[in-house]
């Protein structure tokens, strides 16, 4: 027989085993409780799948380059760069009239290729050569003019927008005016039959987002806003979707000013919209002053001799205004001019950081040249709404206290700029077939032009 102390010792193995299984079991337990081990984990929610992407772009803001998307429901496409892959943020959600998500990202650093939601879209890689310049380009429909917008010879705003992205330009630039179809078509008008109208996603989309998609994807853009996008008329979708700031804004509302220091060129983009063409009030003067001088650099800061200042504003601050059946022209946007600070003959260089100004407005194209005194004032306004009746000409003529070089073409198109060398571009203006209407050449605050073609 076992002897008792024999007994003992067993029975003590036995228990020790017994609690070791049992705080081992115990153990197991705790460790599934608190990291999940052992158990089958449970299946993971797939993410939302990303709405259509109905329209997407690159304009350059203030802030650097900002990737915009327009998309159907609520959530926002992936980014893919040549580095990284994110997922956009909504900028602003889904309204009655715009129901459709406006999602935006800032381009990574050094990124040369972006793509959003199978698109491709072109960034600013380097120093700018060519430059493609225009605006006013919606289908007008508002009280008695009708605009034939289903007539591409009528309205050839999409033309003009697939034969300036076949010139692979390095940038776009829309000086304002966006938003035409304010009003609906006129009942048993073919023309304009089955358009949409109001500041609604819709108009949106038929007046600038699908005429616009090739040269969206061709280049990056810089947008201005126009009158057209001012409150109570195409504000929303404008602050919704093109506006460069940070986040959309709420009426009543003036864009900020910001500048683009671009390899070799700086751009200054300045709200206008709100301003009259006449007359200002003593402290609108004020403002825009304001305005204008936070865009561009300080005045006491000596430039580079390699760089060049552009001012882009939808008014022109030396516009046109076409005396009794177009024989003559008054150059000159008295309230601008006046933000400027002289209307007599300057006796210093006005803007004097700047070699031009480029505008929309007026609906025909011009060049004003005014020598060293003035910068050169570009008008684009020729990009596909009804354009004025203006004669189609170039000479000289003293404009307010100037001899100024100007040039009218009173047809549709668009401006190609191509840099020539330092302070040297030559502009090709195209028509609405691709046909080139004239060759201009600017040279600091010097613009030389050939005669348009009649």
């Amino acid at each position: 027989m076992p002897s008792a102390s024999g007994e003992g010792i067993a029975a003590r193995q036995k228990s020790g085993r017994t609690m070791a299984r049992t705080a081992a079991v115990l153990l197991s337990l705790l460790m599934a409780t608190v990291f999940g081990w052992g158990q089958s984990a449970a299946p993971a929610k797939p993410a939302p799948t990303p709405g259509k992407v109905l329209s997407a772009w690159v304009e350059l803001t203030g802030a650097g380059p900002s990737i915009r998307a327009v998309v159907e429901g609520g959530v926002c496409p992936i980014v893919r760069t040549d580095f990284e892959r994110r997922q956009m943020l909504v900028r602003e959600r889904a309204s009655k009239a715009f129901p459709i998500t406006v999602c935006e990202l800032g381009a990574p650093r050094f990124a040369r290729h972006v793509t959003v939601g199978g698109r491709k879209l072109s960034l600013t890689t380097g120093r700018l050569r060519r430059i493609v310049v225009f605006g006013d380009t919606g289908c007008r429909m508002k009280d008695a003019q009708m605009q034939a917008c289903n007539d591409v010879n009528q309205w050839p705003f999409p033309a003009i927008m697939k034969a300036a992205a076949a010139k692979h330009p390095d940038l776009a630039i829309h000086v304002g005016d966006y938003y035409y179809r304010e009003m609906p078509c006129t009942l048993g008008d073919a023309g304009c039959a089955g358009s949409p109208h109001g500041d609604a996603w819709p108009s949106w989309a038929a007046d600038f987002f699908q005429p616009a998609s090739p040269l969206l994807a061709a280049a990056p853009w810089v947008f201005a806003r126009g009158n057209h996008e001012q409150c109570g008329r195409g504000a929303d979708g404008w602050f919704r979707m093109l506006d460069a700031g940070p986040a959309p804004l709420t009426c009543p509302a003036i864009a900020a000013p910001f500048m683009l220091n671009l390899p070799g060129l700086d751009l200054g983009v300045i709200d206008t919209a709100d301003m009259a063409d006449l007359q200002l009030a003593p402290q609108k003067v004020q403002f825009y002053q304001t305005q204008l001088n936070l865009a561009p650099r300080s005045l006491s800061i000596i430039r580079p001799p390699d760089r060049e200042e552009w001012i882009v504003t939808h008014r022109p601050i030396w516009g046109f205004e076409l005396t009794q059946g177009a024989e003559g022209l008054l150059a000159q946007n008295k309230a601008m001019a006046k933000v400027v600070g002289r209307l007599d003959k300057p006796t210093a260089p006005q803007l004097p950081e700047a070699d031009m100004i480029l505008s929309g407005h007026v609906h025909f194209f011009a060049t004003l040249s005014f020598g060293p005194l003035r910068p050169v004032q570009l008008i684009t306004g020729d990009g596909g709404t009804i354009l004025i009746d203006a004669q189609t000409r170039s000479g000289e003529q003293t404009i307010d206290g100037l001899l100024t070089q100007f040039t009218v073409a009173d047809t549709y198109g668009y401006m190609l700029l191509e840099r020539k060398g330092r302070h040297n571009w030559i502009g090709t203006l195209y028509g609405p077939k691709d046909e080139v209407l004239t060759t201009c050449a600017f040279h600091g605050r010097k613009a030389l032009c050939k005669p348009p073609r009649k």
